[in-house]
């Protein structure tokens, strides 16, 4: 265990090119050479601060992130990055705050291909029944939307604006629940049922895996996404080892977001 346990504010983030923005943000990054995931840490503002590099996808987030309780027994674990929108109004360059999260790709295709969802209940520390509901922490949102009312985010690129942006490139934050598989769905009749099933607003890879591993332990957890592609408006293409997202730009808004947020945990508990 380490020295500053108990102190620490932890980050779970799958790709550099996401971390990269907290990094800008938050100088005096160390890596930290005896962990078995990639780790970054510094001070900001007298907390310790441990970025966790987990890579894209379930296990590897869940994995990570046990390894992040049980290393550093953080305060408040968070995660940001990008996400794709599951509705036809939130676009890219806007961010979701994530009140609750669904594990979207745990289903059974029925005989007449019916998608019928299943839900696996797990234990949470200090609750006597087993618990299907994957939940953030409520006073953690607060305070992200709270900074969200208290910060200015950058307006989505022109380069990068879909046919039917918003004429201004306006940034928008919402709040709701953000769907996580190793899955990417480009199909909008498939975004469409997904959000008509789970109410979800947008989707990743990690969210939701980590948020199980975090209310097992009892640690308060919170996901902060930016839409990096709305595919009913415009299909991200995959062509050879081109990137279907603007690099430069996933995750930057959310980063910014998270950093407000920290301020504002911070200062509550002081």
């Amino acid at each position: 265990m380490n020295d500053t346990t108990g102190q620490s504010i932890v980050f779970v983030v799958a790709m550099e090119s996401e971390q990269v923005h907290l990094e800008q943000l938050i100088p005096g990054w160390q890596h930290d050479g005896n962990t078995a995931w990639p780790t970054l840490r510094t001070l900001y503002r007298d907390v310790p601060l441990v970025l966790v590099h987990s890579g894209i996808g379930m296990v590897a987030a869940a994995a990570a992130t046990e390894y992040a309780i049980a290393t550093w027994n953080p305060r408040c674990l968070l995660n940001f990055g990008c996400a794709g929108a599951h509705t036809r109004e939130i676009l890219p360059g806007d961010v979701v705050i994530g009140t609750s999260l669904v594990s979207h790709g745990r289903m059974r295709i029925s005989p007449d291909q019916g998608i019928v969802p299943i839900d696996i209940p797990f234990t949470v520390a200090g609750e006597p029944e087993p618990c299907n509901e994957l939940r953030t922490s409520p006073r953690l949102v607060a305070l992200a939307q709270e900074a969200a009312r208290e910060t200015i985010l950058d307006t989505w690129p022109e380069v990068h604006r879909l046919p039917a942006h918003r004429g201004d490139g306006a940034v928008r934050v919402h709040s709701g629940v953000i769907a996580s598989a190793d899955v990417w769905m480009q199909d909008p009749a498939w975004l469409d049922a997904t959000h008509e099933r789970t109410g979800s607003l947008c989707e990743d890879m990690e969210a939701a895996a980590i948020a199980e591993i975090a209310m097992l332990h009892d640690v308060p957890f919170l996901t902060i996404k930016d839409i990096s592609n709305n595919e009913f408006h415009a299909t991200s293409p995959f062509e050879g080892t081109e990137s279907a997202l603007p690099l430069s730009e996933v995750g930057k808004r959310a980063a910014v977001l998270t950093v407000a947020t920290i301020d504002r945990i911070i200062a509550s508990s002081d």
